[in-house]
């Protein structure tokens, strides 16, 4: 028997309520009022504006993983406590003023985003075009580009719209290509206590004296806070989600953010800068996609990620540490970053893992979660702190030694399949997860550190998963590793964060392939592996480059530390 199906259309609801973010919350009232084994589908007018005012959203108390912990976040669409929902945007647009979450899926089931695009038309990241630079002067002339109003204050830009003020302090640098700026990363703004800037009258140039390093006439200055107060797409307790040709112009912190969520798939979308805006060198805060603590399959195809603020996809857990045990069966551990709690880590019948902190070794065995509860708050929602009970008795634990614990039961497998990445800062790709990755086709073009990076550590981000088998194969890398970023040993880079030695021998990592690709390299580390079971390096082509210099200080194309097996063709 087919199953009934029904539409509501965004534009019935705008007219009925007066406004798109009233008309938001109504439409959700109206969603969880139908049949759940009914089809609903949201259905927005093609190449339809839709603008959301922060000052009239709904606010919201989530903790949204690697980014600020605000007390309330402001949301524009919300799908919540919903099964079998298509939102069908026809190529609409929503506009975003303020500080927002454009769209958000909570505990929701069978939820398809289609043919959408997000932007904010006054972005939390400005740019500068250098017009004119003067090595005797040690300055340069400088054009604010879009229209955001801005001032000089105590020799710094501030950056005042719609209610939100910036005060940026570094920069990304581009070329007029497009590339960033080879040998420079993180560039800070502003020399301590010297006078920096003055602004030409009424124009938007500035003269910008700047004695740590001078631009050229073209190349764009697209200058940040660091503040990532907001993804742009939220999923959190959801599963079966797809999100099919959605472009995420601009958002205050990552692209698409899933947060404890089970199979979650992006096919033919895009975090690329504005074309509405031709100026703009940027489009994400920070990352493109980022997974937290997921499990089942994350698929990533057929997308394009370009100029954000960070990596194009990170699949991590987050490791709970400084434990202290209870009693045989009880330990108390806490989240440790400070972008990274508040959410929920676990739940009973969840396998965990310990780990040593500094050499990420695991303790033999596995123990179930019997019981979870949080200490330092009424409910999982805002928790840092957690007392967990297991099912079976609880090993001794070094208290010289620090220690943490990873959840094995949500750790997805990855798919990251004919995309491309390039012109971005940091890296292209960093997977930590136990379930097996399949990295295929795709290009990593001008990334300006590693382009692909398995890593893990539990000591400064607490980013968990020791990887099982990551395969690389048939991949395009094009003059990636122009800069120096964290973890940036070589193009392809497995670089977990532990102590030179591991006592125990035993390697973090399980089988690595990198198969089958081209390095179109102008340097010469290719490929960099420190702890793993296995290593197959074989049948890829190396295509010398002269676009710029070589500068990374290893000249090796293939590094193995601690790598227990390998087959790695010369």
């Amino acid at each position: 028997m087919e199953r009934l199906s029904a539409n509501f259309f965004f534009d019935d609801y705008i007219a009925r309520a007066g406004s798109s973010e009233a008309a938001a919350s109504l439409l959700l009232a109206e969603l969880r009022q139908a049949p759940e084994a009914c089809r609903k589908e949201v259905v927005f007018t093609a190449g339809r504006e839709y603008h959301f005012f922060a000052e009239h959203a709904q606010g919201f108390h989530w903790h949204i993983s690697n980014h600020e912990q605000a007390v309330v976040q402001r949301c524009a669409i919300l799908m919540e406590g919903l099964k079998n929902v298509t939102l069908r945007g026809h190529g609409a647009r929503l506009l975003m003023h303020g500080c927002l979450v454009p769209l958000a899926i909570v505990d929701c089931q069978e939820v398809a985003v289609e043919e959408l695009s997000i932007d904010y038309p006054v972005p939390s990241v400005h740019q500068l075009i250098v017009l004119e630079s003067n090595s005797d002067a040690d300055e340069m002339l400088c054009e604010v580009c879009g229209e955001t109003p801005f001032r000089i204050e105590d020799n710094q830009f501030v950056f005042e719209a719609e209610g939100r003020e910036f005060r940026p302090y570094w920069a990304m640098p581009f070329e007029a290509s497009r590339h960033l700026i080879y040998q420079c990363a993180d560039h800070l703004l502003y020399q301590p206590k010297q006078p920096v800037l003055k602004r030409l009258d009424d124009t938007r140039q500035v003269r910008f004296v700047h004695p740590n390093r001078l631009f050229q006439p073209g190349q764009r200055l697209v200058l940040r806070d660091a503040r990532r107060p907001a993804p742009a797409c939220f999923a959190y307790l959801s599963n079966s989600l797809i999100f099919n040709k959605i472009c995420i112009y601009s958002s205050d912190g990552m692209g698409f953010l899933a947060q404890r969520c089970e199979d979650v798939t992006l096919k033919q979308c895009a975090c690329t800068p504005s074309p509405s805006q031709p100026w703009r060198y940027f489009s994400c805060q920070a990352d493109a996609t980022h997974f937290v603590g997921c499990r089942g399959v994350v698929r990533v195809e057929d997308s394009l990620f370009e100029q954000m603020g960070d990596d194009a996809i990170n699949v991590h857990g987050v490791y709970l540490s400084n434990i202290i045990r209870k009693d045989d069966n009880t330990l108390v551990a806490s989240y440790c970053h400070r972008e990274s709690w508040g959410h929920r880590w676990g739940e009973p019948g969840d396998r965990i893992r310990l780990v040593r902190s500094d050499t990420l070794e695991d303790l033999s065995g596995e123990w179930t979660i019997q019981a979870i509860e949080p200490v330092d708050a009424y409910s999982e929602d805002g928790a840092k702190t957690w007392r967990i009970t297991t099912a079976e008795p609880l090993p001794e634990l070094d208290a010289s030694k620090r220690w943490g614990i990873e959840n094995v039961s949500w750790t997805p497998e990855v798919v990251f399949r004919r995309n491309l990445v390039r012109n971005n800062r940091a890296r292209g790709a960093l997977f930590t997860t136990r379930g097996e990755v399949r990295c295929e086709g795709n290009c990593f073009d001008h990334v300006h550190g590693t382009a692909i990076l398995v890593c893990g550590d539990c000591t400064g981000w607490f980013e968990s998963g020791a990887c099982g088998k990551v395969v690389v194969t048939d991949n395009d890398f094009i003059d990636d590793l122009t800069a120096d970023y964290e973890f940036c040993e070589a193009v392809v880079s497995v670089a977990p964060h532990i102590a030179a030695s591991v006592e125990s021998g035993t390697p973090v990592h399980g089988v690595i392939e990198v198969i089958r690709n081209r390095f179109v390299a102008f340097d010469a580390p290719l490929f960099y592996a420190h702890s793993a079971r296995k290593v197959v390096f074989r049948e890829n082509a190396v295509v010398p480059s002269d676009a710029y210099l070589p500068w990374h200080p290893n000249c090796r194309p293939v590094t193995l530390l601690g790598v227990a097996e390998n087959e790695v063709e010369n």
